[in-house]
């Protein structure tokens, strides 16, 4: 779950990220944990359009993520609340293009999101003006993270198992060869 918190000196929000320890069944699965912030913590992530993990601490029952508070919510939550109205081609503009911002910024750093969906974009109070990325739970680094753009292949994409979330996961990941679909 997500919470806002409030700074007791400064007064500023934070998003709060808890995860319960309950539902990680195994080590491997607390390391996943860790391995987000690892990633997440990277001096080289800091970005205009990712999400920035300011703190991070755990106790016996739970993992606590401290990131910025984006007060529009996610492109998820937006587009059901908006259904009737949709989004107009300006802000499908703004939004792409912040998107694509942030994802070479994380392939310049050799990081593989591997979770890409509305649920992890967030929006400022005004949507569409600032897009940020978040959720690095399926995160890898990755040498030849550029491969994948000259040759098609994902072949040599880091994940030993098929990851992210289904309906959003692309095809060339699930196709068996792990080559390009055409």
């Amino acid at each position: 779950s997500v919470r806002v918190g409030t700074h007791i000196s400064t007064g500023d929000c934070f998003a709060i990220k808890q995860i319960s320890k309950r539902f990680l069944y195994s080590e491997e699965e607390r390391e996943a944990i860790r391995r987000e912030v690892r990633i997440h913590c990277s001096p080289d992530l800091v970005h205009d359009n990712i999400v920035f993990l300011y703190d991070y601490f755990e106790d016996g029952e739970n993992f606590y993520l401290v990131m910025d508070h984006c007060e529009g919510g996610d492109l998820e939550t937006y587009m059901r609340v908006n259904k009737r109205k949709g989004i107009i081609e300006l802000q499908a503009q703004m939004l792409f293009q912040q998107l694509m911002t942030a994802l070479a910024h994380l392939h310049d750093q050799n990081i593989i999101h591997g979770d890409i969906k509305p649920q992890n974009v967030l929006l400022s109070k005004k949507p569409f003006s600032v897009v940020k990325i978040c959720d690095f739970g399926n995160a890898r680094y990755a040498k030849d993270v550029r491969y994948f753009s000259k040759t098609g292949s994902v072949s040599k994409v880091p994940y030993t198992s098929i990851m992210g979330t289904q309906g959003y996961i692309a095809p060339e990941i699930l196709a068996k060869d792990r080559k390009s679909v055409v």
